[in-house]
């Protein structure tokens, strides 16, 4: 059975988020023990970003007619282990002497609290209005005044949690800074 144009791009996509983690893991493999804490967080970062950016390919892939799970070759589960391995290992790395992690007393101040709160979970949309209150503050509070966020991962973000004819109405709209604002 063909697939349709836009369900092959979002092959490519997913093939090309799989190639940028699995390139991630392997650094990380290879990164010396006396690496800094810098390129540790930096690394870190950039497989965060990889793995929502993989995140939001699949949810638009499961919003296709076309989608099947035979596709998802290697299946999402492993570059979920990839994902987790690979951010233990450089936790691992960044933990300072007294077993402290470096990253929490140096990059969020949030995470000083001496009591680890369970994270905020966003509700998907799928246009139904009496949903939209609920969806539009979490969002909004998360998500849109977060200012470490660009307008580009915002506008991920945004697509990543609707669904139906919600994430209909924005699809077409490539994902850009400007396109973020219309959105």
């Amino acid at each position: 059975m063909a697939k349709g144009k836009e369900y092959d791009k979002l092959l490519k996509k997913r093939a090309n988020a799989v190639k940028a983690l699995q390139y991630h893991e392997k650094k990380v493999k290879d990164m010396s023990k006396d690496a800094s804490n810098a390129e540790a967080f930096n690394r870190m970062s950039e497989i965060e970003h990889s793995y929502e950016r993989f995140k939001l390919i699949i949810s638009e892939m499961e919003e296709c007619d076309e989608f099947d799970f035979n596709d998802l070759d290697p299946p999402t589960e492993d570059i979920r282990e990839i994902f987790i391995t690979t951010m233990a290992v450089l936790r691992i790395h960044t933990q300072g002497a007294d077993g402290s992690s470096v990253l929490n007393s140096t990059t969020n101040t949030r995470s000083e609290k001496k009591v680890k709160l369970p994270d905020i979970v966003i509700p998907t949309f799928d246009g139904n209005y009496k949903e939209w209150t609920t969806f539009y503050d979490s969002f909004h509070s998360l998500i849109d005044q977060d200012t470490e966020l660009c307008d580009v991962d915002k506008m991920h973000y945004l697509k990543g949690l609707l669904k139906g004819t919600a994430f209909k109405t924005i699809s077409k709209l490539p994902i850009t800074e400007a396109n973020y604002k219309i959105a």
